[in-house]
């Protein structure tokens, strides 16, 4: 009997001490355990993203440490102009303000139908800069800003036809045309070829990385 209640103060005790642990821990991770690495979503059409505007930025992220989610409206194969395939592991919809470090916007044919109007990408797009966090587009894809308020009085560039700029201007923002163009935490590019340019610019402005990214 003496050895069954000894058994279970035992017990009793070690239990208090991890739940006490746990409690001061709350905030952060134990000892000894890694802090989870910062995520970043890059967001494609389903069908007909451009292939550079992807694979560029997402190897530099990759590269510098960063965990990335390849996001649309719809889970599985996609596939980029030049037949590129991505695999998209995230819907937009299940994306969320709270657990990104920052977004970018990814251009091609396909972004007018699959992304211009997507509701849940505006309301993200919308948190994300409330909040002050880096969002990048390029190519077709910063009508998604325009649309959602987000360039009124900033500067920007996209892809250079008339219809794309009209639609920057109706936003309320200042076009320019360059390859890369950078205002705040926004970061827009104006097609394939300034991807690389693109992709650095944003990797700046990442908190955690900041100057790292052109090493």
């Amino acid at each position: 009997m003496r050895n069954m209640l000894f058994i279970f103060f035992a017990v009793f005790f070690i239990a208090a001490s991890a739940g006490s642990l746990l409690a001061e821990n709350a905030s952060g991770p134990l000892p000894g355990m890694a802090r989870e690495k910062p995520l970043i979503a890059l967001v494609i059409a389903p069908e007909n993203f451009r292939d550079e505007e992807l694979f560029v930025p997402l190897e530099l992220l990759q590269k510098v440490g960063y965990r990335t989610t390849i996001a649309s409206t719809r889970i599985g194969k996609a596939v980029g102009m030049l037949e590129g395939a991505a695999e998209v592991q995230s819907l937009i919809s299940d994306l969320r303000a709270e657990n990104l470090s920052g977004i970018i916007l990814i251009g091609g044919t396909g972004a007018p139908a699959h992304l211009w109007d997507e509701p849940a990408l505006r309301v993200l797009v919308q948190e994300l800069a409330k909040v002050g966090k880096p969002i990048g587009a390029i190519c077709l894809s910063p009508i998604v800003l325009s649309r959602a308020g987000l360039l009124k009085g900033k500067k920007a560039t996209a892809w250079k036809d008339e219809k794309v700029i009209t639609e920057l201007k109706a936003g309320g923002a200042a076009y320019f045309d360059k390859s890369c163009v950078e205002d705040g935490l926004i970061i827009t590019g104006n097609g394939p070829e300034a991807a690389a340019a693109f992709a650095k610019a944003f990797v700046k402005k990442l908190p955690e990385v900041g100057g790292r990214a052109g090493k």
